[in-house]
């Protein structure tokens, strides 16, 4: 056939266009993919979908990672999941960075070549004899089932020392209700919400069904939109969210909810502490609020068809507001609806005495031939006062990227990110369970670094532990066959679905997750044998002309996040700088010592000094000093096994604090005696509140 240049270039479109017609077409062949369905891989430049769990700061969010050619991209939630409603946080985001970091560690310290990491650990703690001491942030699913078989197994204690206080929370609870777990903000069930010293919309147990229960109980149609009240000592973004907010003075958090609950009792609630009752007007002079406002509330609980309240642990002796806030809950409600996001995965027990309260962990961390095995906490960052106790121990520490605390490692061992690792979560609660399986996405990027669950199973293995299998793979999949244990994969575990209108446009989603198959795997609780924490007595208020230094809290999570960028630049919530810290001042104080924002000023505590730009502000009480978590990591490049440091601009509030411990042996985020002055000089905040972008710019020539 005679075919010219023109008719050819013809014919050439005509067959692409019907290509590409007929493809739009088809359905997609390959939607979320396992490990098993690898033949993707052979085409360049098309996406695949990763269903997997992240669990990383307890972001606790079923999503996908979207990959290509074995880079992850993008990170999604799953549609229609009825735990974390579709939703991918911040957390889960923001890993990409971690994955990629330039700083990560590329090769292990103190181990020989060839030497396997967890059997020369398991060596090093029989060797403790007894004087081995666990630092994690905190316990779940498989791995932490393994921790806990190896720290009974060399007969060593845990602590876990996450920024939430999980812990010291559940043996409150405990005292309360019975039931060592954590609380569940069900807020799409509320009609009426007390905050007191929490910042619990930000700062949760389950942030992002927390975060979709607060748009419900705003609003949701064919109900009243719901209230909340708040108060506390300076404003959080959780305080923003409410109708109104009480500022009270320092140390009075749980003094002005004995005042309310007191009010709540003499409405007919019974079951109120005696040594809580605190009259109206005694709490109207201690904590600053007018009476008629602390009378109001209380009733207002009462008349609530569905009240909640809650506490913080900000502040002096937080036990008591915590203990309060939920004591309150269930006297209107007749319980507090809690639920365990850390069941561990396997059959087993744990003993009360396994997990230490800070007190008992700075004593053995001090002991003589202490030992010390810490999964990626920046122990010298978030508590410098245990500094030199943790230089003079033997030490372990697992960790993706080096911090303050890496350099003082006899053993440094790589880890894995969430996303090149395989681990689980189960959580049980209210709404259901859920089984969330994390499988690798994307090949490991630091070729010596190993996975956690598979560390911790070998560890416990080596230790004396009744562990059968050291693969994390083969230790997840169990006795399921190969077509069951696939589908649990493509699925991402073993989840109820429900509707789901995150994603309107079904264009941008992940593909749409497959059938359950297979069943929540059996599991326990490593904390029901807590002891509970009673709370007797409230605490003693500051001095009216103390000024009271509070750490503030951000999205960093105590410093957990400072590497990443992307975190970096988001601003904060309420003052809206990113990349520094700032000296948050009073306006009323501010202006009768004459200081102006930008201004260097010195905080002073007992304990030491920082020096940061002023930041005068309507919403911290006049008595009152913070200074942001997160940032001011000093860190030393260590080019034998990293190829570049990172270090952090601002400072770490930490450093004001002594380090005491309450009469329930955890630390108190408070220091007295502070003082705030005015040094010379200036150093600009970067803030996005002044819309400078909204000034006039001669972009062209007049």
């Amino acid at each position: 056939m005679d075919v010219n240049r023109r008719d050819f270039l013809k014919i050439g479109l005509m067959t692409a266009a019907a290509t590409t017609f007929s493809a739009c077409g088809r359905p997609v062949e390959h939607g979320i993919v396992s490990q098993y369905q690898m033949p993707e891989y052979t085409v360049l430049g098309r996406p695949i979908y990763w269903a997997t769990t992240c669990t990383d700061l307890r972001a606790d969010c079923a999503v996908s990672v979207k990959a290509v050619e074995n880079r992850a991209i993008q990170v999604v939630g799953l549609p229609g999941h009825f735990f974390s409603k579709g939703f991918a946080n911040k957390e889960a985001i923001s890993g990409l960075q971690v994955l990629y970091h330039p700083a990560r560690i590329k090769a292990s310290v103190g181990l020989s070549e060839g030497e396997s990491a967890a059997a020369a650990v398991a060596v090093d703690a029989k060797k403790a004899a007894g004087k081995t001491l666990f630092v994690v942030d905190r316990l779940h699913g498989t791995s932490g089932h393994a921790i806990v078989q190896a720290a009974q197994a060399v007969n060593g204690k845990i602590w876990v020392c996450d920024s939430e206080q999980s812990v010291r929370e559940r043996r409150i609870l405990k005292a309360v209700t019975g039931r060592a777990e954590l609380p569940l903000h069900d807020l799409e069930k509320r009609d009426f919400v007390l905050s007191v010293g929490s910042n619990f919309i930000a700062e949760n147990y389950a942030r992002s069904r927390t975060e979709w229960a607060y748009g419900k109980f705003r609003q949701t149609p064919g109900r009243l939109r719901g209230r909340m009240a708040s108060a506390s000592v300076r404003m959080n973004p959780t305080d923003v969210c409410a109708d109104r907010w009480f500022p009270v003075n320092p140390g009075t958090e749980a003094t002005f909810l004995a005042a309310v609950g007191t009010v709540v009792a003499s409405k007919g609630k019974g079951g109120w502490p005696g040594w809580a009752k605190v009259t109206v007007e005694d709490g109207a002079a201690l904590t600053g609020v007018e009476a008629e406002a602390i009378t109001k509330l209380g009733e207002r609980l009462v008349e609530a068809d569905s009240p909640l309240v809650v506490g913080g642990f900000q502040g002096a002796n937080g036990d008591a507001t915590v203990f309060l806030a939920h004591t309150l809950t269930k006297m209107l409600n007749g319980d507090v609806v809690t639920f365990d996001p850390d069941t561990l995965v396997g059959s087993g027990s744990a003993s009360g005495d396994l997990f230490l309260s800070d007190k008992d962990a700075a004593t053995a961390l001090a002991g003589a031939g202490a030992m010390v095995i810490v999964h990626d906490v920046d122990v010298v960052y978030r508590f410098p006062w245990l500094a030199d106790s943790f230089k003079k121990a033997k030490s372990v520490v697992l960790a993706s990227l080096p911090s303050e605390t890496t350099p003082d490692a006899k053993r440094l061992i790589p880890l894995k990110t969430w996303m090149e690792d395989w681990g689980d979560l189960r959580v049980t609660s209210p709404d259901g369970e859920w089984y969330g399986l994390a499988q690798p996405s994307v090949r490991s990027w630091v070729d010596s670094a190993v996975s956690s669950l598979g560390f911790y199973l070998e560890l416990a293995k080596e230790a004396g532990a009744s562990i059968s299998e050291v693969s994390p793979r083969l230790a997840l999949q169990g006795s399921r066959d190969k077509k069951a244990w696939e589908s649990m994969l493509v699925r991402g575990g073993v989840w109820k679905e429900e509707s789901d209108s995150i994603y309107p446009h079904r264009a941008s989603d992940p593909p749409p997750p497959t059938p359950n198959s297979g069943s929540v795997p059996s599991g326990y609780s490593a904390y029901s044998s807590l002891s509970p924490l009673n709370v007797t007595s409230l605490p003693t208020p500051a001095a009216k002309s103390e000024m009271v230094f509070i750490p503030l809290s951000t999205h960093l999570a105590d410093g957990a996040m400072a590497s990443r960028p992307w975190m970096q630049e988001l601003p904060d919530a309420m003052t809206t700088v990113v990349w520094d810290s700032w000296v948050e001042i009073n306006e009323e104080f501010a202006k009768a010592n004459g200081i102006e924002r930008h201004d260097l000023v010195e905080v002073s505590t007992p304990k030491g000094k920082i020096v940061g730009s002023a930041y005068p502000s309507l919403f911290i009480h006049k008595n009152a000093v913070g200074i942001p978590t997160g940032r001011g990591q000093k860190q030393p490049i260590l080019k034998e096994f990293i190829e570049i440091g990172w270090e952090s601009d601002g400072s770490n509030p930490k450093d004001l604090l002594d380090g005491m411990t309450g009469s329930s042996g955890y630390y108190q985020m408070v220091a007295g005696g502070a003082t705030v002055s005015k040094k010379e000089g200036s150093k600009l905040l970067a803030t996005f509140d002044k819309r400078v972008y909204n000034l006039p710019r001669h972009i062209l020539p007049e």
